[in-house]
């Protein structure tokens, strides 16, 4: 009996180490698949960052190339902007060198070229006046007394600044 009692012992405990053997092997078996999706897991995380920033590399040099064509834009109006401003000033000082100090005219005021006056004038608003002169207004356009820089205000005089506009905005009074 004694004999028996060993053996029955024997097999619980036998048993009893291949349930533990068992329950190990699982407990190994799930923790090796949490391990495989895990890794599965972060290189499909590493894939979508990879494509991502594919993405934002190739949108990057489209907008790069998309400045350097806006910069050479830039510059090349830049250029031909300095080059008008230096044709108009050119202009301006051409024209200033027709002026006369002298002459006046009731309709397009003190800055008028030499051989234009009140009475010469072949762009006269309603109520000119060809009498007047720098020293009676006669109520005339007084614009442009004070200026340094001048433009023919009408471009109807022998002016070649044709693009100004006649201005009508002055007071006039009728001459008695």
């Amino acid at each position: 009996s004694e004999y028996t009692d060993v053996k029955e012992e024997e097999r619980v405990t036998s048993s009893q180490g291949s349930f533990q053997s068992a329950n190990h092997t699982d407990q190994i078996s799930a923790a090796l698949d949490r391990l495989s999706l895990a890794a599965v897991n972060n290189r499909n995380i590493i894939e979508r960052l990879t494509q991502s920033n594919v993405v934002r590399i190739n949108s990057n040099d489209t907008l790069t190339e998309q400045l350097k064509a806006y910069l050479q834009g830039y510059e090349a109006l830049k250029v031909d902007l300095d080059q008008k401003e230096k044709n108009r000033s050119g202009r301006v000082k051409c024209h200033e060198d027709k002026l006369d100090p002298e002459e006046y005219c009731h309709t397009h005021g003190y800055k008028v070229i030499k051989v234009h006056s009140s009475m010469t004038c072949s762009c006269k608003v309603a109520v000119h006046a060809d009498s007047a002169t720098r020293a009676d207004t006669k109520g005339g356009n007084t614009k442009k007394r004070e200026r340094e820089k001048s433009e023919c205000q009408s471009g109807c005089c022998n002016c070649k600044e044709k693009k100004h506009k006649i201005n009508n905005t002055f007071s006039l009074k009728k001459s008695t």
